[in-house]
């Protein structure tokens, strides 16, 4: 992994080399989102804290999972930050992009895009919860003959029209090379608004997608919560290392949970977090590595990153707590303890656990 404040070095051959048809390269557009908003606690939003790590890995997972090609993330001012994040993610190597203007959404795929060597690019927010299969988006695309594909996913939030149903744009777009052509090479230029308009002058097509899965942009907490809560209530995450303890409510490694704390899902618990005596957790919630809920401490619907700690008779409601410097792993057992490694024979604590505190609703 690398990264360069003055772009992505160019392929040999520069922009203009060989493409290759079967292959398409992604652009995660991860700039300037999330600093505007308070409820993200200062982070940006595809750092937002999800199950077994943040929004923004689990795009590039899933993104790794089902496309071979490129990878560029072209971020605003916090690509150090995003870069540590994705540092232990499994995927392709990762080419990132400071963008400085900024020059907005189709300026950052232009910049981005001329420094791969695909014909075909899938364009997504950094915030964005990818369900639905990349390769089908892609396909689709190829098949109604479009230059430009904007995905869409119906919204309740917006009236409907007679029997139709609005649709809103996902923060999905699909795409070929030669859209770059009518994007300007300098200054702010966006995609659905100074694009598209140019896209359609010039003849060429542009259509749109609905999709079939839940795939969601995190526009606000709402939308936050309903992508934990799908997640959760789904085990669509990195199970391998984590355990359900009951619907909806998931452990992982060495996790204390006092005998009078109560868990009601859907509820994620990170690594070697600690429930003190009487702390309550009511999600959609996901508990970060190491993280410590106090005493009589209350965390409702909100998420806490990985070393925090939500101090004794607290009341953490719709927030992100971030972490400190300094980690509470060392602190010394009590209670409950829940070892995430299956283990539920005999009068074990993690038995007792179903028993008592946790709960499901």
């Amino acid at each position: 992994m690398r990264i360069s404040y003055e772009g992505v070095p160019l392929p040999e051959g520069g922009a203009g080399g060989s493409c290759a048809p079967s292959r398409t390269d992604a652009v995660v557009l991860a700039g300037a989102v999330g600093h505007e908003d308070h409820w993200t606690g200062g982070l940006p939003r595809p750092l937002l804290p999800l199950p077994g790590g943040t929004v923004v890995e689990a795009l590039l997972a899933r993104l790794s999972d089902a496309l071979a090609g490129g990878r560029a993330v072209c971020a605003n001012g916090h690509t150090e930050w995003i870069a540590g994040s994705l540092a232990r993610c499994a995927a392709p190597q990762i080419q990132f992009y400071e963008d400085r203007l900024p020059r907005g959404t189709a300026g950052c795929l232009r910049d981005c895009a001329q420094r791969l060597t695909a014909d075909c690019f899938l364009v997504i927010g950094g915030a964005v919860w990818l369900e639905d299969d990349p390769m089908w988006i892609v396909q689709e695309h190829r098949r109604q003959g479009n230059a430009l594909t904007v995905c869409c996913a119906a919204s309740d939030d917006l009236p409907p029209l007679g029997e139709l149903r609005m649709l809103r744009p996902a923060g999905v777009y699909c795409c070929d090379r030669v859209v770059l052509e009518h994007i300007r090479t300098a200054g702010y230029q966006d995609l659905k608004e100074q694009t598209v308009p140019a896209l359609r002058r010039a003849g060429l097509r542009v259509g749109a997608l609905r999709l079939r899965e839940n795939t969601t942009e995190i526009r606000n907490w709402q939308a936050y919560l309903r992508v934990i809560a799908r997640c959760l209530d789904t085990g669509n995450f990195r199970t391998q290392e984590y355990e359900r303890l009951a619907p909806g409510i998931w452990s992982g490694r060495d996790v204390v949970i006092a005998p009078t704390a109560r868990i009601a899902g859907p509820v994620f618990l990170g690594h070697g977090c600690r429930l003190e005596a009487g702390a309550v957790v009511v999600g959609p919630a996901v508990l970060g590595a190491r993280c410590r809920i106090g005493p009589e401490a209350w965390v409702i619907r909100s998420t806490v990153q990985d070393d925090a700690e939500v101090g004794a008779g607290m009341r953490l409601d719709g927030r992100v707590q971030q972490a400190p410097s300094k980690s509470v792993a060392s602190r010394p057992d009590c209670g409950l303890r829940a070892t995430g490694r299956g283990d539920h024979s005999g009068d074990s604590a993690l038995g007792g656990a179903y028993r008592g505190p946790l709960a499901h609703f």
